[in-house]
């Protein structure tokens, strides 16, 4: 399991580093690959290979885009404009990066080159701030996340070509009074995952790919950013204290989930 600890904030110490570290299902500490200056929204390619992440340049007080290869233990920068470009997402090919930036105004969306080149628009309706959220396993949707005043987050989704351009209209597919956040597509495809603090406080709930249907709440004491096991039966996610709990599920047209537990031993 990667996993991204930043130090405590220090008013003495200018710059802060952030280890990214692989860890073992037994909660050992395995190995570090890197330590960044405040590295954020940490993404691991479809392949394992390499890690996305957006790195504060301490500078400017923005972030830029990173790619970090774990094999070789080397990092390319991928932006360096003087606006905030952060939170990317790769393709399910692990060819392009969608991520936001205020480079041109309010947070669109934007897309480049896993390897490096040329940004490009990736999307800018529905007007307003967006978050890059993920594509789904075939590569047929796209899901961002967007701020509203009346409705707190919610989650859109937008369909894509074949080549991968967005085609269509963005629809919405998670939206209430409360706030829906970090949407994570099953390995099947056909459910989301996704925290809400409907109840009060934040939980992991798992809904269709459609939106549609009954909402499977899969928390119990708090949870939030969830991740699925990349075979499908588990989920993973936070619970208070920095706890990594994991949830057995199955899934298919329908879905069953057991009592999550702990995960392994974890302290912030």
């Amino acid at each position: 399991m990667l996993r991204s600890t930043r130090a405590d904030a220090s008013v003495a110490a200018p710059r802060m580093k952030t280890p990214i570290d692989w860890w073992s299902r037994a909660g050992r500490e395995v190995a570090t690959v890197a330590s960044l200056d405040e590295v954020d929204s940490v993404r691991l390619s479809p392949e394992g290979d390499r890690a996305a992440v957006s790195v504060r340049d301490p500078r400017r007080g923005t972030e830029d885009i990173w790619v970090y290869d774990l094999s070789r233990n080397t990092a390319i920068r991928l932006t360096s404009e003087p606006t905030q470009e952060s939170a990317p997402v790769w393709s399910p090919d692990g060819r392009r990066l969608v991520f936001h930036s205020d480079r041109n105004g309010p947070p669109d969306l934007y897309e480049m080159p896993s390897a490096g080149g040329t940004v490009q628009l990736f999307l800018e309706q529905p007007p307003g701030p967006k978050q890059a959220e993920l594509f789904s396993p075939d590569g047929k949707i796209f899901l961002f996340r967007q701020v509203s005043r009346k409705t707190e987050s919610d989650v859109w989704m937008i369909p894509l070509s074949d080549s991968g351009e967005t085609g269509g209209s963005p629809t919405l597919l998670l939206q209430t009074r409360f706030a829906e956040d970090q949407p994570r597509f099953s390995p099947d495809g056909r459910w989301i995952a996704h925290d809400s603090d409907e109840s009060g406080g934040s939980q992991i709930y798992v809904t269709n790919r459609d939106g549609g249907g009954e909402r499977i709440r899969v928390s119990t004491g708090g949870g939030y950013s969830p991740h699925w096991r990349h075979d499908g039966s588990e989920l993973f996610y936070l619970a208070p204290g920095h706890r990594v709990m994991a949830a057995a599920v199955k899934t298919g047209a329908e879905i069953q989930r057991r009592r999550a537990a702990r995960a392994f031993p974890y302290r912030a």
